[in-house]
């Protein structure tokens, strides 16, 4: 397990090694499983640029020790190993699965599947090993597809009318993505779609004036629910609008379409 610090588990029990040198060359194999990881690689994440005379015969005592605890999926190859995951779980690829998955189904089963997807996290991906050399770059990419879940997942929520479970969806990505354009886009149309237009203008407001200029000029029309229009609840979407466009002039054309709407 790799979707937060690393975690070896053997039918249900936590065979995790206490070695720090060896979860360190499980990182490794981790981020590139089923690729050939060479020796050289191991050990510089092992021992840097200063190896000790030894290190190819501890390296080789480190995967033993791992192969007697976790089985036989690391294999050696010439001049290095590889984490073979035909037996094996990988929670990274089974995140990955499920995200594409949802792709595939109805909003509300997305939405089921991406929570569940999400819900494999345990805290940043590798843990304190992601810094390492031969593992940021998998980590980070791990990161943006779990931030791309989240959005994901409050889409879906949104789609499928789950208007509370969405905004706080929505918030969760914001929270780590304060300038994400498009978790402000679903954030207001959560609020919109629940009926808390008020708290859809609070914040936005909470947002600081640099924030507010880099939003996309979001087709605030789409808000409005066409099988619910009423004088009331467009006075509600005016308000709203007349907030956007004070910082965002594409907003007034819609202003105005509200506006003419709401004088039918």
């Amino acid at each position: 397990r790799v979707l937060g610090p690393i975690q070896v588990l053997v039918d249900g029990k936590d065979v995790t090694p206490a070695s720090p040198n060896q979860c360190t060359v499980l990182a490794v194999l981790a981020a590139h499983p089923d690729h050939h990881v060479c020796t050289d690689t191991l050990v510089d994440a092992l021992w840097g640029c200063k190896p000790p005379p030894s290190a190819g015969h501890t390296l080789r005592s480190y995967v033993s020790r791992l192969r007697a605890a976790a089985g036989g999926c690391i294999v050696a190859s010439r001049g290095g190993f590889s984490l073979c995951t035909n037996e094996i779980q990988l929670d990274s690829a089974d995140f990955e699965r499920r995200v594409a998955s949802a792709k595939l189904f109805a909003p509300p089963a997305a939405a089921e599947l991406l929570r569940s997807a999400l819900g494999l996290w345990r805290g940043s991906a590798f843990g304190e090993l992601a810094d390492l050399a031969a593992v940021c770059a998998q980590a980070r990419a791990l990161e943006q597809l779990r931030i791309g879940a989240r959005a994901q997942l409050a889409d879906a929520l949104l789609k499928s009318a789950e208007f509370p479970a969405a905004i706080a969806a929505a918030e969760a990505l914001l929270a780590e993505l304060p300038l994400d354009e498009h978790g402000w886009e679903l954030l207001i149309r959560s609020l919109s779609g629940a009926g808390r237009t008020a708290e859809a203008q609070a914040h936005a407001a909470d947002a600081s004036d640099p924030v507010l200029p880099s939003l996309p000029a979001i087709d605030l029309a789409q808000l409005v629910d066409g099988s619910r229009i009423t004088n009331a609840s467009l006075a509600d979407k005016v308000v709203l609008v007349e907030f956007w466009a004070t910082w965002c002039p594409p907003c007034r054309g819609t202003l105005q379409w509200l506006k003419e709407m709401k004088g039918r």
